[in-house]
């Protein structure tokens, strides 16, 4: 098994930072990895993005964030009408020891896993657009 010899010093140094001594906890891990993904995600964005419609895609980022948040919202609803009928406990629930929690994240393991295999069907099928050295986009002669 290959071992990065950074981790030892990126452990210890999320744990000081954090207070806890393996580092950071499994919430803190996903949220900086979302971080990392929304930074990949602006770099890849304006490399990409032809210069008239930058803020247009930065416009329609926000827009998809808000419906994203609106889908999870919608998806919690449903979870919660479609696995609580009449005196059944749902698989979200007030009290976690009555619910079915591992219900519901498995059905966002399917989400995730079908999610990866559009991305993964989209990004064979992506052209990237070539950038020059200096930062400059390149002619229509040159591509």
């Amino acid at each position: 098994m290959f071992r990065d010899p950074l981790r030892p010093t990126l452990v210890a140094i999320a744990g000081r930072l954090s207070g806890n001594t393996k580092g950071l906890t499994e919430l803190q891990r996903m949220g900086v990895r979302l971080i990392i993904g929304l930074f990949a995600m602006l770099n890849f964005f304006n490399s990409q993005a032809p210069d008239g419609i930058k803020s247009f895609g930065s416009s329609l980022c926000m827009m998809l964030i808000s419906l994203g948040n609106h889908v999870s919202s919608l998806i919690v609803h449903m979870v919660m009408s479609i696995t609580a009928k009449g005196d059944e406990v749902g698989s979200i629930h007030e009290n976690l020891n009555d619910g079915h929690m591992e219900r519901f994240y498995f059905l966002i393991a399917i989400l995730t896993v079908f999610d990866f295999v559009l991305y993964v069907y989209c990004v064979k099928r992506y052209k990237c657009m070539s950038v020059e050295e200096n930062g400059n986009k390149p002619n229509k002669e040159q591509v």
